[in-house]
């Protein structure tokens, strides 16, 4: 397995957890993930979180999370988010072990200071890659 603290592969895979909300995941739509679903919270001051496919699997992420709806997870490709490039601002994932959950790591360049217009292009792209490879959808309602 190695050590999570390790430096993140291009041929990686991160994982997303997304609310199972309506308004962060319809799955009637061409781009089910709504961009709301990589906003940056209150505690992402570092960058929004995403988990390591080599260190934990998709259920036992959306297990691991307080909502009681419920979690979808998707999978995105570290080279794909590597290759997001912005004019001025290019992503990355960056390891950033938890004690909580292992093989947690970061986006650092969205969190609570990026600029409201590049936050948001931002998470469009990040929710478009995601939408192509959603890994987990709770049992349950008009998930499809």
């Amino acid at each position: 397995m190695g050590d999570d603290a390790s430096p993140i592969q291009t041929d990686e895979q991160v994982l997303r957890r997304v609310l199972f909300r309506e308004d962060w995941y319809d799955p009637k739509l061409d781009v089910p993930i709504h961009r709301y679903a990589f906003r940056p919270m209150r505690q992402d001051s570092g960058g929004i979180s995403v988990f390591r496919v080599r260190f934990i699997a998709a259920s036992d992420l959306a297990a691991a999370g307080p909502n009681p709806a419920g979690y979808i997870v998707a999978a995105l490709d570290v080279e794909d988010i590597r290759s997001i490039d912005l004019g001025t601002t290019r992503l990355s994932v960056v390891a950033d072990p938890i004690e909580d959950l292992p093989g947690h790591a970061l986006i650092p360049e969205l969190n609570t200071t990026t600029p409201k217009k590049l936050a948001k292009e931002m998470q469009v792209r990040l929710a478009q890659l995601a939408s192509r490879r959603i890994v987990y959808v709770p049992d349950h309602g008009n998930a499809a």
